[in-house]
């Protein structure tokens, strides 16, 4: 089942990130510019978020998360491995103030859908699915930045004038939104209420 979980995992990555920009869309706040990307760009961006989902996933997902399921339970290691997920994104937080906190509490809730979706299926392959494929929709794909770091897109958003930042995400990307925390919030909440393959 480790494929079919990682192309599930890929599935529900790019709509999480596609459904935040649509809304956005839909109601004039940002338009679109095409500008592609050579096979050059678009292979070194694959590898890139591969590399990131994999490392992250296996850090924070694995072996330490997995010891502390065994050793305290599953909520409180989520509780434990979601802060440090945050921690490890604190030099990109500290880049601005008006999305600080929502851009945080986005992390935070995101790490518990990574995790939920490891403890559903006991396997790395959907959180590692998942994770890759929100980065390469967000950045490669729809051209927001990812966790504060600027990314060349297949499209490039252009954000309309007055809309503030806590809307669009600013330069952070949808992960400092509310539509983005909102389409976190409810896939975290989907996750929790499938079962699995595994209960907890």
């Amino acid at each position: 089942q480790w494929l079919q979980q990682l192309a599930a995992g890929v599935l529900l990555g790019a709509v999480l990130m596609a459904l935040p920009a649509l809304l956005l869309t839909l109601t004039g706040q940002i338009s679109w510019q095409w500008h592609g990307l050579g096979q050059t760009a678009l292979l070194a961006a694959l590898l890139l978020f591969v590399g990131v989902a994999v490392t992250e996933e296996l850090t924070f997902r694995g072996f330490m998360f997995q010891r502390r399921i065994d050793g305290i339970g599953s909520w409180p290691a989520q509780l434990v491995m979601s802060a440090y997920f945050v921690l490890n994104h604190a030099s990109a937080l500290k880049q601005g103030d008006s999305w600080h906190y929502l851009a945080m509490l986005n992390i935070f809730i995101a790490s518990l859908m990574f995790g939920l979706a490891y403890l559903r299926t006991r396997s790395l392959a959907l959180p590692i699915g998942l994770h890759f494929m929100a980065n390469f929709t967000q950045g490669t794909l729809l051209g927001f930045g990812v966790s504060g770091s600027a990314e060349q897109g297949m499209l490039s958003p252009v954000i309309a004038a007055g809309c503030p930042d806590w809307l669009s995400g600013g330069s952070f990307g949808l992960e400092a939104s509310v539509p983005g925390l909102i389409t976190v919030i409810l896939f975290t909440v989907l996750l929790w209420r499938w079962r699995g393959s595994v209960t907890t």
